[in-house]
């Protein structure tokens, strides 16, 4: 009977984890949002963002991206087509325009 009730106590430690990490989310920010971000200085010009992205793909082409809050933090998030046409989401510090993730795109 105990190692049931172990068993029992791990899939609801589990699944708790799991709805806590779902509500720690990244939002997305709405235009205004940016923009008062942008004014205040508080996040990079896009021109920055893309010469970032230039200094880790050269040619490099930018696509879709937002901007997203989580923990405090502001991240661009990025679609760029390299020279070679293939895709890649890239996570950049919105406050400084370092690169913080760089996956292949998968769709």
């Amino acid at each position: 009977m105990g190692i049931n009730m172990k068993s029992l106590i791990a899939v609801m430690v589990v699944a708790l984890v799991l709805a806590v990490a779902g509500m720690a989310q990244a939002r997305v920010l709405s235009a205004g949002e940016t923009q008062h971000l942008l004014e205040t200085g508080t996040i990079r010009p896009l021109e920055q963002l893309h010469q970032a992205v230039q200094d880790q793909l050269p040619g490099a082409r930018i696509g879709r991206g937002s901007v997203e809050e989580a923990y405090g933090k502001y991240r661009y998030k990025v679609e760029v087509k390299d020279e070679k046409g293939v895709g890649w989401a890239l996570t950049l510090d919105a406050t400084d325009a370092q690169l913080i993730d760089q996956v292949p795109d998968a769709s």
